[in-house]
């Protein structure tokens, strides 16, 4: 039985990665080619979510939704929820304060990584600052994926 599996945020960064990296049948879901992950209609598509993209409380909207729909998700979380941030970053950092409580009290896997050196956030966090390759990132990603599918017998 195929499986679709659907990344938010595929047209650019750590998403474009994950997007070309996972087997079978992959869907984008992106602002670039007009979908709103605020309203994320689209999970009845897709068997499997990766909750990559980031847009005020979007990622949370998704997460929800796949737990009603029974859709696996895997969340990519951030660090900024153990930073320091200015104003401006405030929102984002609650709105992954958020996501990770929903993961972690429904059961979602939630996968998180630290900052690059020349990140604005690891200037004012430099404890935050990650060693981990965006391939090793996203083989992180996979491997759960390819977890999931084990567990599923999909």
């Amino acid at each position: 039985m195929g499986v679709t599996v659907g990344v938010t945020g595929h047209t650019k960064g750590f998403g474009k990665y994950i997007y070309s990296a996972l087997p079978g049948v992959v869907k984008g879901y992106s602002r670039t080619n007009g979908y709103d992950i605020c309203d994320p209609f689209f999970l009845n598509e897709v068997d499997c979510i990766i909750n990559n993209a980031e847009y005020g409380f979007g990622q949370l909207r998704i997460a929800i939704q796949a737990h009603r729909l029974n859709i696996y998700c895997i969340n990519i979380g951030s660090l900024i929820t153990d930073a320091t941030v200015t104003d401006d970053l405030l929102v984002t950092k609650e709105a992954k304060i958020a996501l990770r409580a929903f993961s972690d009290r429904v059961g979602q896997s939630y996968l998180t990584w630290g900052f690059l050196e020349n990140h604005p956030i690891a200037q004012m966090n430099p404890q935050l600052i990650e060693t981990i390759t965006v391939n090793d990132a996203v083989k992180e990603v996979t491997d759960e994926y390819t977890r999931w599918r084990s567990l599923a017998l999909i």
